[in-house]
């Protein structure tokens, strides 16, 4: 079943740029050793972006990348400042907040049987980004407040990012070898959100019977029991978690763009040639949160083929491009 999906696009192009980018611009500004191509690149890069935002063509606002530069420890800060430079500190929502305001209008629309949904670029930020460019532009300096992870935070964050990777790599490999399928890959992804939910769940109650709940046993039912509580003050039926499941199995949970594109994106890498790399999981958390919102993204070059591989830059009319592609970005730049 189709879901009519209305989607607000901002006027002013919105551009997102990898992590790597970044930090190829950080060495550049505390002038590490670099290849003289990236060089250049990344300089007109930053430069493009800077005078176009000033003039209000474009808005390249900060996203979650600040997780993988503290992970990282090194340049973090240098990272920062260009992030916060290139955006004139206008901030958009963390991808979980993101995540869990769509899933409440998508649940909501469930409900109450409706067949259309509308959702903007607004829904993305704090504030409206176009009025705070205005503002930000008006002014002759930027404040940014940052707030340093601590190091437990950061340590288990480098365990995590490394023991994902891993088990990626595992379940590709595993896949080739027993002719799993990317449509059978597809429907684990779906399922794995519901199944991954009800698991932690499951583990913070056998927990909490013994007496041995843990932070982050804590942190992990935070969303399935959010979802529970809106369902349940929606009026779903039927009520409580079996309720919750039902949607989440239904095809309007499967039409939120994030969910949609995220699902679509792990089944075609579990399933592919390429193996699993460090920073995929990171990269597909972000792009399939601003994809269907933003004019140009600017990735990696596989991520780029899978993408377009999978016809999402036609669906949403964003333009994927990888540094590698030099000369088209810079058109876009001079069509701006």
């Amino acid at each position: 079943m189709d879901i009519g999906l209305n989607i607000d696009k901002s006027p002013i192009p919105l551009i997102w740029i990898d992590t790597s980018i970044v930090i190829k611009m950080a060495k550049l500004k505390v002038e590490e050793k670099i290849d003289k191509l990236e060089k250049e690149r990344a300089q007109y890069l930053y430069d493009a972006i800077k005078r176009k935002t000033n003039n209000k063509q474009l808005l390249c606002p900060e996203a979650d990348q600040k997780e993988e530069y503290d992970v990282g420890e090194r340049l973090e800060e240098e990272c920062r400042r260009i992030q916060t430079e290139l955006s004139l500190g206008i901030l958009m929502k963390h991808r979980q907040s993101i995540e869990d305001l769509f899933i409440d209008k998508f649940m909501r629309a469930y409900i109450n049987k409706e067949m259309e949904i509308n959702i903007s670029y607004k829904d993305l930020f704090y504030r409206d980004p176009l009025e705070e460019l205005e503002e930000k532009i008006s002014k002759k300096f930027v404040i940014s407040v940052d707030m340093f992870p601590p190091k437990a935070l950061i340590t288990r964050r480098k365990k995590t990012k490394k023991s994902l990777q891993r088990n990626l790599e595992a379940l590709r490999k595993r896949n080739i070898t027993t002719g799993i399928t990317f449509e059978q890959q597809l429907e684990t992804e779906f399922r794995g959100t519901l199944d991954g939910y009800l698991l932690l769940l499951e583990k913070f109650l056998s927990r909490l019977e013994k007496g041995q709940v843990l932070f982050w046993d804590f942190l992990g039912t935070t969303n399935i029991l959010l979802y529970e509580k809106l369902w349940n003050n929606y009026g779903g039926q039927p009520p409580g978690l079996k309720g919750v499941s039902q949607f989440f199995l239904s095809d309007y949970f499967k039409q939120i763009p994030k969910i949609e594109i995220v699902c679509h994106l792990y089944a075609k890498i579990l399933t592919g040639a390429v193996p699993i790399k460090s920073g995929d999981a990171m990269d597909i958390k972000q792009i399939s949160t601003i994809l269907p919102f933003f004019n140009f993204i600017i990735t990696d070059k596989y991520m780029k083929h899978v993408i377009e591989t999978l016809g999402y830059h036609k669906k949403y009319s964003t333009d994927i491009l990888a540094l590698k592609n030099f000369n088209e970005i810079k058109l876009f730049f001079e069509k701006l």
